[in-house]
């Protein structure tokens, strides 16, 4: 999975470069304080999910994120990457004692959107998700599923000034086909240098509720990230 994340994350600067006479690009690696919770369900074992960002730390094997926009005068692109590995050997499952979880998470998103004016925008995209869920009971054998599918999603931006220097930016959308339902929001308070770049700091948060199969081949998400965020912001 780690090689998708960087296909994607070189098929994304490839496109920058290739059409940076044409829009204005910003590329944004970022940090994401994300808590988790809900629970993921393989075959006949099914797993609580409740960790902190602390306890994300404990329990991360790896990770990647970073996002790319370019903006015209009426039109723009936006994408995100979004790459987890997570190991958690203490989840709660409903068997009783205790499972070990092993989470490998590939999220992308792109979308289109339309400046209505110099405030607010339309957006209407694609979020591709990559879940490979291992449980690992005590006493029973291990079920692992590999799932990945793609949702449409249609949402909205919008930007206001603070001040000469800060401005926040405020994304909301909602999705679904792939999934049963999924949303993403995310608030930036970016505080712009006399480079171009600029900083920025905020919050983030997605949602998933995913299902498929039946029986011993029954896999589900439900679970939702939340946390700060902050990232640098390169003016390309």
């Amino acid at each position: 999975m780690f090689r998708k994340a960087l296909f994607v994350a070189v098929a994304l600067c490839a496109s920058a470069t290739a059409s940076a006479q044409q829009y204005d690009w910003k590329l944004t690696p970022y940090l994401w304080a994300a808590a988790i919770d809900g629970s993921t369900a393989v075959g006949p074992l099914r797993g609580r999910v409740s960790m902190s960002f602390s306890d994300v730390l404990d329990v991360l094997r790896g990770g990647a994120l970073v996002r790319i926009e370019a903006e015209g005068d009426r039109n723009g692109f936006y994408g995100d990457l979004i790459y987890l590995r997570l190991k958690d050997e203490d989840a709660r499952d409903t068997i009783g004692g205790s499972l070990e979880l092993k989470l490998d998470a590939l999220i992308a998103e792109g979308a289109y959107f339309h400046k209505l004016n110099e405030q607010f925008a339309l957006e209407l995209g694609v979020r591709y998700w990559d879940f490979e869920t291992t449980l690992r009971p005590a006493l029973l054998p291990e079920a692992s599923r590999q799932s990945d599918f793609v949702d449409g999603l249609i949402g909205f931006r919008s930007i206001f000034d603070v001040d000469e220097n800060w401005d926040l930016l405020f994304r909301a959308n909602v999705g679904g086909g792939g999934s049963e339902f999924s949303a993403g929001l995310q608030v930036d308070f970016r505080r712009e240098f006399k480079n171009g770049n600029s900083l920025d700091i905020g919050f983030q948060a997605l949602d998933i509720d995913y299902e498929d199969g039946s029986g011993l081949a029954n896999v589900a998400l439900d679970l939702s990230l939340t946390g700060l965020a902050i990232g640098y912001t390169f003016d390309l």
